[in-house]
């Protein structure tokens, strides 16, 4: 944005931004060439993540691996997950699962920061973590909540037990993100009819 300005005292760092800007200065068409020479400067880094900052800039090819370099660490972004990813990075293509347990505050647990929700960062306190191969049986027992994307949940009673495994048989995935970067991609969002929706209020461009 030319409207906001970026100190960046990592030499490494800068000297990659100049020499993106200097690519820029030439005006040149967004094509394959152009996105062949950003993934070759600045090529996403192998897992696991290391100290330090890593640059990547876009756009890029046409296989997303930024998104899929990001998505083999945490999964998704916040809730849940990233207690697994933050520890033991299982990207969707893994035949495997975390299993993390966590223990209240000062019961020996090894303090882990997690983002929760966009902007909220919580400490969960975690005795062990381990991945469960594809079909292993995970035996939990009640009380408690198995909680599910879309926010189901399933309650258990005192005593009661379920059975948890992870399998390749189940319902099919969309990747949203990958769905949407190759829309992008392709134009797919561009001179598209105007869609009303009933929260409009009519004051807005190109509102009906």
């Amino acid at each position: 944005h030319s409207n906001l300005g970026h100190l960046v005292e990592d030499a490494a760092v800068a000297t990659t931004f100049l020499d993106y800007w200097k690519r820029l200065a030439a005006d040149p068409p967004i094509d394959k060439t152009y996105r062949a020479a950003n993934v070759a400067a600045t090529p996403v880094p192998p897992p696991p993540p290391t100290a330090g900052t890593t640059t990547v800039v876009s756009p890029r090819g046409t296989d997303l691996d930024a998104l899929d370099w990001y998505d083999r660490l945490a999964g998704d972004a916040v809730g849940m997950s990233p207690l697994g990813g933050l520890l033991l990075p299982t990207g969707r293509e893994v035949d495997a699962g975390v299993d993390v347990t966590c223990c209240a505050p000062g019961q020996g647990g090894r303090a882990l920061l997690v983002p929760i929700s966009p902007g909220l960062y919580r400490t969960a306190f975690v005795t062990d973590a381990h991945r469960v191969a594809l079909g292993e049986v995970v035996l939990i027992e009640g009380p408690g909540i198995i909680e599910f994307d879309g926010d189901r949940e399933r309650v258990l009673a005192p005593g009661e037990c379920a059975e948890l495994r992870v399998v390749r048989d189940g319902p099919w995935q969309i990747d949203v993100a990958r769905a949407l970067a190759l829309g992008a991609e392709r134009g797919l969002f561009l001179d598209r009819p105007h869609w009303h929706d009933e929260g409009d209020t009519g004051e807005g461009p190109g509102c009906c």
